[in-house]
Order: C-alpha cells, then structure tokens, then sequence
C-alpha cells in the first residue's frame, strides 16, 4: 500500500516575534503620545475659549437689553426666563459643555458677570491667555466682564447710543491700544434703546447686510458706515424691514 503524505508546513508567530512586535508598538506609541496630547490640548483649549467668549459677548447683549445680568446660561425652567439661551442671545440648543467634558457656569461677582470651567492641567494658561481679565486655580478656569458702560476697565468701551442716519460715516475713539477687539453694534429707534435689535456683531470684519459697515479699526479708534438707503435691515421681524435713521450703540471688547 502507498500512502500520499501531504505535509502542509504551517507557522505561527513565535513567543519571540510576537514580543517584539509589542514592543516595537509600544515604542512608537509612547513616541506619539505627547505629540497627540498636544494637539488634543491645544484645540479643546482654543474651543473653550471661544465657547467662553461666545457666552460673554451673549450676557454684554443681555445686559443692554435688559440693564442686568443673564442668571445662567441655559434653561433652568424659571420663569420668566433669565437664561442666554431662552431669551434667544445664544442658540437653541447650545451646548454648554466643554471639550473635556465639563459645563460652563455663570456666577454674578459684585458688578462683573463671571463664566467658569474645570478643564484639563495643561490648558490653563493657553486659555487665559486667550481671554482678558480671566485666570485659573487648579483646573478650573474664570473669566469676568463688567457690565457695559463701566469706565473703570480698560479692555471695554461702550459708546452709549447715538443718532444715526442712512449714508454717513461716524468715527468713534475707544482708546483700547487693540486692534484685536470684537465689535458689535446695536440698532434702537430711540435713545432708550426701544425695539432694540443687533446690527452686527464681528472681529473687525466688514458686513453690510443689516445697513452697518466697520469701516476702518485702529487701536484707537472705529469708523462705522452706514448704507445709503437704511442704517437697519431685519427681515426677519413681521411688518418692519428698513429704518433710515435711528440709533446706534457699540459694544467693544480687547479679545487678547
């Protein structure tokens, strides 16, 4: 009898390749890590940021409007609602929760509207770095704004509100030796701030599609132009489109 023997030579990975294998795995890892920390840190740091002066430049609106300080930043359920996000100064939805996982608190200290956050050791600085009159103890970051029209600071200016008229230009002196200021602009029909509404809000950034246009940012001073047919343009309110006078009221802050 003949037997057919087919011998099938099957190897595996031995004890010894699969370590080095682990090994070598573990070596570029380790090299990568800090390198994706970094990264990591550095973006979520520059999101909190961010978030925190989205929610101030919302409670600096909420103030004009209001002559007080927003209670919190999202729905609490009291009513009448004293949140950001309720009162339509933020969006729908807003997530009040930071890159690392934590929320965003406001607290109201003395005179000055407070934002807060506990965030990951290694972002602080690159955070209060980010923001004026902010600093951190342990991990958790704060960042204060006093309300508008408080001369005492002097990363803010508040031009009180001011006549306005279609097609002129208006130059006004801030004296905040920036030029890195965030701007906004706020239409009303009368000196009181009646039927008040938001012409623009930008990093020195020119947009004439609600009548108003940063013309010209010095560390000194702002040139506003507005269009030649209205000074305001809101589509979005039943019954009133254009007005082709009124008043206007600037809001600025120093971002860094």
């Amino acid at each position: 009898m003949i037997k057919n023997i087919i011998k099938t030579d099957i190897k595996g990975f031995t004890l010894l390749e699969m370590t080095i294998v682990i090994i070598l795995l573990t070596t570029v890892l380790t090299a990568l890590a800090p390198s994706l920390t970094r990264d990591f840190l550095n973006k979520a740091a520059q999101k909190t940021s961010l978030d925190i002066n989205a929610i101030q430049n919302a409670a600096l609106a909420y103030y004009v409007k209001n002559n007080s300080w927003p209670t919190s930043i999202i729905p609490t359920g009291t009513l009448p609602a004293t949140d950001l996000e309720t009162t339509g100064f933020l969006p729908a939805g807003w997530n009040a929760t930071n890159p690392f996982g934590n929320v965003y608190t406001a607290s109201i200290n003395g005179s000055d509207f407070t934002v807060s956050t506990l965030v990951m050791n290694g972002s602080q600085v690159f955070i209060t770095n980010q923001l004026p009159t902010s600093s951190y103890s342990g991990a958790t970051v704060s960042s204060s704004v006093p309300p508008p029209g408080d001369t005492t600071q002097s990363l803010y200016y508040d031009s009180g509100w001011f006549p306005v008229t279609h097609g002129q230009i208006y130059t006004l002196t801030h004296n905040l030796n920036s030029i890195n200021l965030m701007v906004q602009i706020w239409f009303a029909t009368d000196s009181k701030g009646s039927n008040m509404q938001g012409v623009q809000s930008q990093v020195h950034v020119n947009k004439s599609d609600y009548g108003a246009v940063i013309q010209n940012v010095s560390s000194t001073t702002i040139s506003i132009s507005t269009s030649n047919g209205y000074v305001a343009n809101d589509n979005n309110w039943p019954g009133i489109s254009q007005y082709s006078s009124g008043y206007y009221r600037v809001l600025i802050r120093v971002l860094y």
